[in-house]
């Protein structure tokens, strides 16, 4: 595992958190591992004005008081998330972290006595566990009023609401994301068309950079990037976003009223690529 040196700007170790999916990492002096910087301590380092919607995992998938902790299980593991809000009867009532899963899965008894009651426990319903109270924030709260309370609380997540309303989820890792660095520094990208009002700007800039990181994991062969924003029936918008690779060129776009959602829905697009692919090997040119 590699190591972040002590004279290392900080979007190293915020690149290496990211993609191990860690809350800390190891630092060296030298050869000599001298200590730690937590996640948290990154965190610190975030200030931004701007709204937390920018930045939050738009309608996040959540569970029933009632449904069983072996489907929470299955979509931790699937989803490679950690954290799942709970509700009842639509409302919020706990968030289901992947660390309490665990200690529920796995108490403390006899190595003999735990492959049975893990099994007996994954077909319990989750009310069964002791949830989180959950952590919240308003869709409109700046990036960094929720930073400073979720450090004041110690908490691991945010649950981004509007009217009670779920609208989103904001975690470490999408906070210590504002400190990454982008990994192709031959990576040319472009935005045309950007909102004149600065809020609104720095969010197309936040939700474009994350859908180039997405796709740049899928095709490490990433040259160039272009955003293209028109207006579209008065005040509303279209979006296209172009990816140009080595070999293929890819094509999105999407249409509505909000350009945070219009992004997000570019980006679910491009998280199905890899699927996309497997069927459509032969085409050159592909427009989603």
């Amino acid at each position: 595992m590699p190591c972040v040196s002590l004279g290392e700007c900080i979007s190293k170790a915020a690149n290496l958190m990211g993609e191990y999916r860690l809350r800390s990492w190891p630092v060296k002096e030298g050869k000599k591992v001298i200590g730690m910087i937590a996640a948290f301590k990154l965190c610190e380092k975030v200030k931004a004005d701007y709204p937390i919607k920018g930045i939050m995992t738009p309608h996040p998938i959540t569970l029933d008081l009632r449904d069983k902790v072996s489907k929470a299980k299955s979509i931790m593991l699937r989803r490679k998330i950690d954290h799942l809000p709970i509700t009842e009867e639509g409302k919020l009532k706990g968030v289901l972290t992947s660390s309490l899963l665990l200690y529920y899965l796995l108490p403390s008894q006899k190595i003999s006595e735990i492959t049975d009651e893990k099994i007996k426990r994954l077909d319990y319903p989750i009310k069964r566990i002791s949830l989180e109270d959950p952590k919240t924030c308003n869709v409109n709260d700046s990036i960094s009023k929720v930073v400073k309370e979720i450090l004041s609380k110690r908490a691991s997540y945010s649950i981004v609401t509007l009217w009670d309303e779920i609208q989103g989820i904001v975690t470490l890792r999408d906070i210590i994301s504002l400190l990454e660095e982008k990994k192709s520094k031959n990576l040319k990208s472009y935005i045309i068309g950007l909102p004149s009002d600065p809020f609104e700007s720095e969010v197309v800039k936040i939700k474009f950079e994350r859908s180039i990181n997405f796709f740049s994991k899928i095709f490490p062969n990433l040259l160039e990037a272009r955003a293209l924003i028109k207006p579209f029936k008065g005040k509303g918008y279209e979006v296209s976003i172009s990816m140009s690779t080595t070999s293929n060129l890819y094509n999105f776009s999407e249409r509505g009223y909000e350009l945070s959602e219009i992004f997000d829905k570019i980006l679910a697009k491009i998280k199905k690529l890899p699927i996309k692919e497997k069927r459509d090997r032969k085409s050159y040119r592909k427009k989603v």
